[in-house]
């Protein structure tokens, strides 16, 4: 049976498809993650904390082996088979009481790996977003209090990379094809480049603000904005480090645009996360409506300089 969804979804992912969509039970959902070797998509729900497998046409909810807060950020470690998930507490989170930090399960069998909580004693942090570098470390950035945390191989708490108030509201990351820089979206200053190094010092990178989600394709940087007006955009660098972005899509109808994935040569993405459902408080104002999740064809590939 996984075998046959497994197909079905590769022809999904190979055809062109634009939309998938998430019945609107789930709620509010912020994050995707694609697993290249099962061919699986993943979805995760901020409200009841549901981890969520596309199966053929149709969405499953997966058994994961510990409780989790609201599903924020997510990514697929592709060399060691890890689905990394950010579990955090929004507004509209109902399990304001649940794990927060990062847990990581088998992206075959959601099998337990890893749980790495916040700094014992940290009540502001919010993991946000996660990204991941090719030794199997794992950054998660917190938006409500503009640090970025830092999970090595094997680590059981989350520890400060650089310290809160370093940026405004950090959100989307990804790091370099050769896993020197991580690349971090301020939300309202733009988009900062970290020397993994020397971490403590920044350097602004695009003036691009409003960037929610952000992933390395090539030597090149997927952003997806909703506080610039709402677009995707490919943000390239020439040999001096200056950008230059062009407009990939403009997604339809209303929301915001969140994060994404890239599955072959596609950009998978939240085209509507339903954040303007909830007022300040994290109250429903209004009944949920499916999520628009959106394909869209990425090629050609830029060449690696």
């Amino acid at each position: 049976m996984r075998l046959i969804a497994a197909v079905a979804l590769l022809a999904l992912v190979a055809a062109d498809v634009p939309d998938l969509s998430v019945p609107a039970e789930f709620g509010l959902v912020e994050g995707v993650a694609w697993d290249a070797r099962s061919r699986q998509l993943f979805a995760g729900s901020v409200e009841d904390g549901a981890l969520l497998v596309r199966e053929g046409d149709h969405w499953r909810r997966a058994v994961l082996p510990f409780p989790t807060a609201g599903l924020f950020g997510m990514a697929v470690d592709p060399r060691r088979g890890i689905l990394w998930i950010a579990s955090g507490v929004a507004g509209p989170t109902r399990r304001k009481d649940a794990f927060r930090g990062l847990i990581g399960v088998s992206a075959l069998g959601f099998e337990a790996v890893g749980m790495a909580a916040v700094p014992a004693g940290d009540i502001t942090a919010q993991p946000g977003d996660v990204a991941i570098a090719p030794d199997g470390s794992v950054y998660v950035s917190d938006g409500a209090a503009g640090g970025v945390y830092v999970c090595k191989p094997d680590c059981t708490q989350l520890e400060l990379l650089v310290p809160k108030g370093t940026f405004r509201s950090a959100q989307g990351m990804a790091v370099s094809r050769d896993g020197r820089f991580l690349y971090v979206a301020d939300y309202s200053r733009g988009l900062f480049k970290l020397d993994l190094k020397k971490p403590k010092l920044p350097v602004v990178v695009s003036p691009q603000k409003g960037i929610d989600g952000l992933i390395r394709y090539g030597d090149t940087l997927i952003a997806i904005i909703n506080g610039d007006g709402r677009k995707v955009i490919r943000i390239s660098f020439d040999a001096k480090g200056s950008p230059s972005a062009e407009l990939l899509e403009t997604p339809p109808g209303p929301g915001d645009p969140t994060l994404g994935t890239i599955a072959d040569r596609k950009l998978i993405y939240v085209a509507d996360a339903q954040w303007d459902r909830f007022d300040a408080a994290g109250k429903s104002n209004s009944r949920a409506r499916q999520t628009n999740i959106r394909m869209l064809d990425l090629q050609p590939l830029p060449k690696s300089r």
